[in-house]
């Protein structure tokens, strides 16, 4: 009897996969509809007929934009993830930030060999690098370009930073290494992440450019670093318009900010190691070495914040101030150290005060001032004439001064006054500031009669605080490590990198409380609404961080609201609390202009809005505030923020991860039973890790036709689902199961497509169908084979006869062994060349082969004998 049994075992994956594919659920002409509206908006904006004349009026100077407005949709439609969601404003500003975020794709290479960079001004600005990148928002771009399927634009703007002679990525405060990782997860690319940490021939690894944030040193990167570090309470300072954020409540210090950057950098940068060692092997013990460098760093900067940067009493991150023992300001000029200054148009010239209150009366005979001066080119000089005055229960009274002693009012000296005692409970200084100019000190101090400093434990205040980050607590910070005495949005920026400890000793997650005193009409502020010197727009500067809306503060604010759901357990915040701060910043994207008698409202994203009162909600670089060439403002088409990052990995709830685990927990609100407050969503036509997802909730399961509750799907298999609102995970499919999925109408499940499945119930399973290239929905389809017994070929008709076999297969990818196997018993299985001989395969030119065997020993027609196939894979790691 002859037999023939073609069978095969799955040990792994069988090749990588491709995020190719049509949308699953939504129709892709969505984006031409909404692309078409925002190209009109261009064209009316700027007054002109057709794409081409905008590109000539707006991207004139911009050289290198890879993608005009007329090929943008053509770009977009199947690179972008699809949205569908009952919100009309947020979906159509989801499709407008994509619109947006092409325009500054910039090829800095060639036509024909393109290198892409990702730029914040539509045109050229000089401080940004000769290629116009600006590292400040190069965590924005990187998270949101994650998203984009088109792998190099990414991957080049990060090799960018470290290769590129004109690349200056410590010249801002920056979470380089932290949105390289984060890539990582979503555009798997091991080769990237060793170069990136380990590469010894590019100019920069992000271990080197850690090492220049430390040592403020001359290597790449560093020629206009104002950063540096304080060894001493092991936090890194930055001027506030180095973190890219002039002008604000704290000023210049150690800001939550970039001590929060920079602790998510060293733990990319661990992680990213361990990525090296993996992809190295021969350098695995440097690189694991490296890995827990970078880990003991991240836990010595997360300990620094919490306990030099948090004020228990306001229940925030603040700025630090100082530099560990202060020893005092280095010159009037000193922009590092904290100050007080009356700056303002109105206040110049004028009489202004500052003023110490105890909680007890003191007796004081002396103090010191050392003014603030910034000379040759600031408002600032040293008063024309001061005086110290005290409270004597009733009314103010002039100090008396010992013989000899004057008010001095030196530059880079403290300028001290011995009085003649006197015991009082409040004490001030008055100045008369000097025509034009204001005035401002570093610090005040004022001593007891038996030598203390007393002025350590005043309250201070002023007759006016200025706008541009002065801050009374300077007055008396010396010899401490305190903060500012204002709450800012950047307080919130820890939980954006996981910072603040889950289960420590103190409730960091209280500031989150504090929320509603950021929250007006047009946006989270910059700056707190209650607080002293808050203001609702742009005064003076087109660059304000102290109460204005800035759309880069509200990213990083979102994403670290979300993450703070998604991991904490916390009273303070709500589902609820992130989609109305979403929606309200998605329906800020808007602008409405009037040209003769025709009013439009544009789709817009620009740098500030103006955040409360009768102009509430304006764009702040819109009119002759620095205007660019084309006379579009500076500000158009700005990519100095993200969204689309906070639809996907907030408000549908996709995390990335390492593995090959999809989880998914959306943030979208339940409603009273348990349901979402939407009835229905759809995120589509996700490229993720080389594959397509689909994310959707259907509360009636009529809306999409996919079935109630909410369901993932990859590459049009349904992964995970659950018929409510929840959290689900499911695993990527594999080369078996996507093959298999075609065959099956609709949206068939995982299990259904498993290797080892039989759905057809024709005795082969999956994986024998997919080597086969039959049809596994089809009991009909069967492997295409031939046995029979002869002589080997070209041995005359009466020798010895050998069984032959032929089979028709797919091609084999390489790393799949199929190994023939001989058998006269269906019990021993016999291999190798002793008892099997392979002839050579024909190729059939169709993607399947004739692959050709026969028994190395002869057999009897009488005789039973078996063949079979064994397909078998490297185990994976």
């Amino acid at each position: 009897m002859n037999a023939f049994s073609l069978r095969a075992v799955l040990l792994g994956s069988l090749f990588a996969a491709s995020a190719s594919g049509a949308p699953l659920i939504l129709d892709p002409a969505q984006v031409d509809a909404h692309l078409d509206v925002f190209r009109e908006e261009d064209r009316w904006y700027f007054n002109v007929a057709t794409d081409a004349a905008v590109s000539q009026v707006n991207h004139g100077t911009y050289g290198g934009q890879w993608v005009k407005n007329a090929a943008a949709a053509d770009y977009l439609r199947t690179r972008i993830p699809l949205l569908d969601v009952p919100d009309a404003a947020l979906e159509k500003t989801w499709y407008y930030r994509w619109w947006a975020f092409r325009k500054h794709i910039k090829n800095i290479g060639t036509p024909v060999a393109p290198d892409f960079i990702i730029t914040e001004y539509i045109d050229p600005v000089p401080w940004a690098d000769s290629t116009n990148a600006i590292v400040a928002p190069v965590g924005h771009q990187l998270y949101e370009a994650r998203w984009l399927d088109d792998p190099q634009v990414s991957r080049d703007y990060i090799r960018y930073w470290m290769t590129h002679a004109a690349a200056n990525p410590r010249r801002y405060s920056a979470w380089l290494a932290d949105a390289t990782l984060a890539r990582h997860l979503v555009m798997p690319d091991d080769a990237l992440v060793t170069e990136m940490v380990s590469s010894p021939t590019n100019r920069l690894t992000l271990d080197s450019n850690w090492q220049g944030w430390v040592l403020k040193d001359s290597r790449p990167g560093g020629e206009t670093q104002q950063a540096s570090y304080d060894a001493a309470d092991r936090l890194f300072w930055q001027n506030d318009d180095r973190d890219a954020m002039e002008v604000s409540y704290g000023g210049s210090g150690k800001r939550p900010s970039i001590n929060s950057y920079l602790y998510g950098d060293a733990r990319a940068t661990a992680e990213m190691y361990r990525i090296a060692a993996r992809h190295q092997p021969a350098q695995a013990a440097t690189h694991l070495a490296s890995a827990t460098r970078y880990d003991g760093l991240a836990e010595d900067l997360r300990e620094a914040v919490q306990t030099r940067l948090w004020d228990e009493s306001d229940e925030f991150f603040k700025t630090g101030y100082g530099s560990g023992g202060n020893d005092g300001p280095s010159s009037s000029a000193d922009s590092g150290t904290p100050r007080h200054t009356w700056w303002a148009p109105d206040h110049l010239g004028t009489s202004e005060w500052v003023q110490y209150d105890f909680a007890s009366p003191v007796t004081v005979d002396r103090c010191e001032v050392y003014f603030y001066d910034d000379r040759p080119h600031g408002g600032t000089r040293v008063p024309g004439s001061w005086e110290l005055q005290y409270w004597n229960g009733t009314a103010w009274q002039p100090c008396v001064r010992k013989p000899g002693q004057t008010y001095a009012v030196e530059r880079d000296v403290y300028n001290g006054v011995a009085i003649e005692p006197v015991t009082t409970s409040r004490l001030r200084l008055a100045a008369s500031l000097q025509p034009g100019f204001s005035a401002g000190t570093l610090e005040w101090r004022v001593f007891s009669t038996g030598g203390a400093n007393v002025s350590l434990a005043a309250t201070p205040s002023a007759s006016y605080t200025d706008i541009y980050g002065g801050t009374v607590a300077a007055l008396n910070d010396e010899g401490r490590y305190p903060v500012q005495d204002r709450r800012e949005q950047i307080g919130f920026t820890p939980w954006y990198f996981g910072l603040p400890e889950k289960d420590a000793a103190v409730d960091y997650d209280r500031a989150w409380s504090h929320l509603w005193r950021f929250t007006t009409s047009h946006g989270l502020t910059s700056g707190a609404t209650d607080e002293a010197g808050y203001q609702t727009g742009q005064l003076g500067s087109c660059c304000q961080w102290n109460g204005p809306v800035w759309p880069f503060a509200t990213t990083i604010t979102l994403k670290a609201m979300a993450r703070l759901l998604h991991e904490h357990q916390q009273p303070y915040v709500t589902r609820g609390n992130y989609l109305d701060q979403l929606k309200t910043y998605s329906d800020s994207h808007r602008f409405t202009l009037t040209r003769g008698s025709e009013t439009r409202t544009l789709s817009w994203i620009d740098e500030s809005m103006t955040s409360a009162g009768p102009g509430g909600g304006l764009w702040t670089h819109i009119g002759g505030n620095g205007v660019q060439p084309g006379n579009a403002p500076r500000g158009f088409s700005y990519n100095h923020s993200g969204f689309a990052d906070l639809v996907i990995t907030g408000l549908i709830g996709l995390k990335p991860r390492a593995d090959d685990i999809v989880e998914v927990a959306p943030l979208v609100p339940l409603d009273a039973g348990g349901g979402y407050v939407w009835d229905h969503f759809c995120l589509d036509q996700v490229a993720y890790r080389g594959h397509q997802l689909t994310i959707l909730y259907d509360k009636t399961g009529l809306h999409y036709g996919a079935g109630q509750g909410l369901h993932v799907f990859a590459d049009g298999i349904r992964i995970a689902s659950s018929p409510s609102a929840g959290a689900v995970q499911g695993v990527l499919p594999d080369a078996i199961q996507r093959w298999a999925a075609p065959f099956f109408p609709g949206h068939p499940d995982q299990q259904q497509l498993a290797a080892d499945a039989d759905p057809d119930g024709d005795g082969s399973d999956n994986l024998l169908e997919y080597l086969s290239a039959t049809d596994p929905s089809s009991s009909s389809s069967i492997p295409s084979t031939r046995v029979w017994i002869a002589p080997v070929d070209g041995q005359p008709v009466d020798s010895a006869k050998h069984l032959h076999v032929e089979a028709i297969v797919r091609e084999t990818p390489q790393n799949i062994t199929l190994q023939p196997q001989l058998s006269a018993s269906l019990a021993d299985w016999e291999t190798g060349s002793l008892s099997v001989v392979e002839l050579p395969a024909i190729p059939r030119g169709d993607g399947t082969v004739l692959r050709r065997f026969r028994s190395a020993d002869p057999v009897s027609s009488v005789d039973a004998a078996f063949f079979r196939f064994r397909a078998t894979l490297p185990v994976a790691e």
